[in-house]
Order: C-alpha cells, then sequence, then structure tokens
C-alpha cells in the first residue's frame, strides 16, 4: 500500500447537474446547522 494515498488513488467521476446542486446546498446550508 502506497502511504500517499490510503484510501486509494483519486480517480474522478462524472455527476449529475442535480448533484451538483446538491453539494452546494449542503455548503450554503452549513454554518446554520452547525450553530444549532
Amino acid at each position: 500500500m502506497d502511504p500517499r494515498y490510503p484510501i486509494g488513488k483519486y480517480e474522478p467521476k462524472p455527476f449529475s447537474e442535480k448533484q451538483k446542486e446538491a453539494w452546494l446546498a449542503d455548503i450554503q446550508f452549513l454554518p446554520r446547522l452547525v450553530e444549532q
């Protein structure tokens, strides 16, 4: 095992526009969730 890649090498994978919007919403609302 290569210690530089403990979980494996990065392999980009395609994602949908819907998935991207969900990720951005998670980032947008994270501060509010952390404050609660």
